[in-house]
């Protein structure tokens, strides 16, 4: 595992995320509301602040054509990260935290 890979695990690990999203649509749809202001999806989607997500389930990390990642990103999927929807939900834990409004 390289350092990059470490730093992900070690973060995932840390964070809890709300109970099945990946099997719940609509809460799916509540959730991802948080998610398009940089991302997009669908027949349409076009990079934006963040990459598309259309068929980010088995693709390697920083491999969006037209999308400019973080040099971290590229050499994670240069590496063999391969996003799986255990892994890609763990990330959701950390960016749902990191773009919650303060009440």
């Amino acid at each position: 595992m390289n350092r990059y890979q470490r730093i992900i695990a070690a973060l995932l690990l840390t964070m809890s995320i709300e109970p099945a999203f990946g099997q719940d649509a609509v809460n799916g749809e509540d959730v991802f509301k948080k998610c398009r202001t940089c991302h997009q999806v669908g027949d349409a989607a076009k990079n934006s602040v963040g990459p598309i997500l259309n068929g980010i389930v088995g693709r390697p990390a920083g491999t969006i054509e037209g999308f400019i990642y973080s040099p971290a990103n590229k050499e994670a999927g240069s590496k063999g990260l391969v996003w799986s929807e255990e892994n890609f939900s763990s990330i959701l834990k950390i960016q749902l935290r990191l773009c919650r409004k303060p009440k």
